[in-house]
């Protein structure tokens, strides 16, 4: 059986701001799709990116939040 994956720091903030009802403008999220040097071997990843990004733009559309790439 698979663990369950752990969200990332900056989901974690994007759940309270969610439930505080704030307007959000987001940057600087890619889900991890940009190489980093610091974490070069993300297959030891904890965090679910994909469901994860899911999750956000559904935040996005209910909420009317703004994301730039």
């Amino acid at each position: 059986m698979a663990m369950p994956s752990s969200p990332t720091t900056g989901m974690q903030i994007l759940a309270l701001l969610d439930r505080l009802d704030r307007q959000v403008h987001l940057f600087g999220f890619d889900w991890k799709a940009t190489p980093t040097f610091y974490d070069p071997d993300r297959r030891k990843d904890p965090h679910n990116h994909a469901r994860e990004r899911r999750l956000v733009h559904e935040m996005i559309q209910r909420k009317g939040w703004r994301i730039y790439s």
